[in-house]
């Protein structure tokens, strides 16, 4: 029997395929035609890197000669050259046998490259972890039982448990069992308290607590000031206005809360990770649309307006301009600016007046 044909499939050409073959024969007829008018002109001996295919034409010099070497020629020609009359070995010249050493400046926030600048300890699995935790004990365990058998140190005494009481002391839990009972109780409650008592040796005081945390704070502060500029809709309910104090004073930042009729603008700055948990509170974790009050009921309809918060800028500064964190009521516009020129920060009034919900696009994004 004949075998059955079957129908072959359409290939179809990918899209663009054709466009962009055209446009290669474009440019390859463009290039040739260039190329072709500069031979013609007397210029064949013109590298092919020269031409600028770019713009489709090739720039004319501006007075007939580059501007890097219009200071060398007085009658901008480069003729001056042949005829000995450029200005490149003349008292006058720009070339000298000095060499030229700009002044170093420091750039910005160098702490904060040198901080980070510190080597690191490798990073390590949870497994590894373990793995060199057990060869540690291993190795700390063998070395003491080397000194337990040269006779350096005394014998560990037999760590007795109830599970173990009657294979451990044999005899002597079969003749006297509430005795021994008693006595391996004690000392299971013995170890326990040991345990208790090592921990609390280790534990840090409220002072040295206190201690790590601040200098936790100076740390990221000595890597570079961060700021960041917030617009709240209304910032009168006691409870968010207690959030957003007490915050700024647990991360150690400093600045300032404008309070006026229509909104209220924030500006708070220091280290890059109190500002990141700062701009987690006042963007995630409060919610301004909530308004009721501590006693259970709910806020005035003059108060209940669409309440959001929104992140106008945030940036790095050189140094810190606020030296606390403070709340200032201004009435007028006028008062307000004048306030802000005390710091040197009228533009952000101009950045938190224009600024649009539209204008903060994936600023939550990159909490």
């Amino acid at each position: 029997a004949p075998k059955e044909r079957r129908a072959r499939p359409l290939k179809f050409a990918p899209k663009g395929k054709f466009k962009s073959i055209a446009n290669q024969i474009r440019s390859e007829q463009r290039i040739e035609q260039l190329r072709k008018e500069i031979e013609q002109g007397g210029l064949a001996n013109v590298q092919e890197e020269d031409l600028q295919v770019k713009d489709g034409f090739t720039k004319a010099l501006k007075d007939g000669v580059e501007w890097w070497d219009a200071p060398f020629l007085p009658n901008k020609t480069y003729d001056d050259f042949f005829n000995d009359q450029a200005k490149i070995e003349s008292e006058d010249s720009l070339i000298t046998i000095y060499v030229q050493h700009p002044v170093p400046i420091e750039p910005p926030n160098e702490a904060s490259h040198a901080a980070s600048s510190k080597p690191r300890p490798l990073m390590l699995t949870t497994k590894e972890r373990k793995k060199l935790r057990r060869q540690r004990r291993r190795e700390l365990l063998k070395e003491k039982q080397d000194k337990i058998r040269l006779g350096l140190l005394p014998p560990d005494a037999p760590k007795v448990k109830l599970a173990n009481m009657m294979r451990v002391l044999g005899q002597e839990a079969v003749l006297n069992p509430t005795e021994v009972e008693m006595r391996v109780r004690e000392q299971v409650a013995a170890r326990l308290q040991g345990h208790l008592d090592m921990n609390a040796e280790r534990k840090l005081t409220h002072e040295e607590r206190k201690a790590k945390e601040q200098k936790k704070k100076d740390e990221d502060v000595a890597k570079g000031i961060h700021v960041s500029l917030y617009r709240i809709n209304d910032l009168s309910h006691p409870q968010k206005k207690f959030k957003v104090d007490k915050n700024a004073q647990q991360l150690g930042l400093t600045g300032i809360v404008l309070l006026y009729p229509t909104f209220t603008m924030v500006v708070v700055e220091g280290g890059q990770k109190s500002i990141t948990q700062y701009k987690k509170l006042m963007l995630r974790r409060i919610d301004w649309t909530d308004n009721t009050r501590l006693d259970g009921t709910e806020a005035t309809a003059e108060s209940t307006i669409d309440n959001k918060c929104l992140l106008v800028w945030e940036g790095q500064l050189r140094e810190r301009q606020f030296k606390k964190f403070q709340f200032i009521k201004s009435r007028t516009e006028a008062q307000l600016k004048e306030i802000l020129a005390r710091f040197g920060l009228q533009h952000y009034w101009d950045q938190a007046m224009g600024f649009k919900e539209d204008d903060m696009l994936g600023a939550q994004v990159t909490l």
